[in-house]
């Protein structure tokens, strides 16, 4: 056999052993988000396990999650690497216009897909015309629904892989699949917030019931009615007017 026949098996296996840790760094990678989105009730615990996992599946240093919110609007709920930006990230017209993007194809989008779309195109158009200096090139890299039954609940970003490559479609197949766990995760968090709200809210207004018919004293149950709003929203001050 010639030394090049045997370049080129040296390199066949070496690529074979590399192809084989990506595999098994990413199936150790599952197993870990699975251990961590049963974990937790916390939506904002389970959002940062579905960054940190897929950004060290992918080679990317930053992302952040958004739930919707319905008609276009998005809540950062977490995100890692951007550190103070964060709350500029959050406010980024040109990351929430992909998101809308997302949220209304049900799929994924990178940034270089996403402005080639007519939509964000004619979004970028309408934002230069009224601000030459406006910024509409988005943040982040790559962005991927989380989906229940066709529903979107949020949309988790990443930003541009460390070595400056292109999202592949393996790369995009592998979070996906991981994220239809996470949405699960995030779904039922969600849930077990809102039941311990409304659970909250019953224990605040059989306190309110309670003293309301505790007295016959006008000015105790007025009392009573303004302060105890406290326990069912959040106020600074109250004020009760008698009509």
């Amino acid at each position: 056999m010639t030394d090049q026949g045997i370049d080129r098996i040296r390199e066949e296996r070496d690529r074979a052993y590399s192809q084989l840790a990506e595999v098994t760094s990413r199936l150790l990678s599952v197993n870990e988000a699975s251990e961590r989105f049963v974990s937790s009730h916390e939506a904002e615990d389970i959002a940062v396990a579905m960054l940190q996992v897929s950004s060290q599946s992918v080679g990317a240093k930053r992302g952040a999650v958004f739930l919707a919110e319905g008609d276009g609007s998005f809540h950062l709920l977490a995100q890692l690497g951007f550190g103070q930006a964060a709350l500029q990230l959050a406010h980024s017209l040109a990351d929430i216009a992909v998101l809308q993007l997302v949220e209304n194809e049900g799929r994924s989008f990178d940034a270089a897909e996403a402005k080639a779309d007519e939509a964000f195109m004619e979004w970028a158009a309408g934002a230069r015309a009224e601000d030459p200096e406006a910024l509409v090139e988005p943040a982040l890299d790559l962005f991927l629904p989380l989906a229940l039954e066709g529903h979107i609940i949020g949309v988790l970003g990443l930003g541009r892989r460390t070595d400056g490559a292109r999202y592949t479609e393996e790369d995009r197949l592998f979070l996906e699949n991981m994220l239809t766990q996470g949405a699960l995760a995030l779904d039922r968090t969600l849930l077990f917030a809102q039941n311990q709200n409304r659970l909250r809210d019953l224990d605040a207004l059989l306190k309110i019931s309670r003293e309301l018919t505790s007295t016959l004293d006008m000015d105790a149950v007025l009392l009573t009615a303004v302060n105890t709003t406290s326990a069912i929203v959040e106020r600074q001050r109250a004020v009760l007017a008698l009509l």
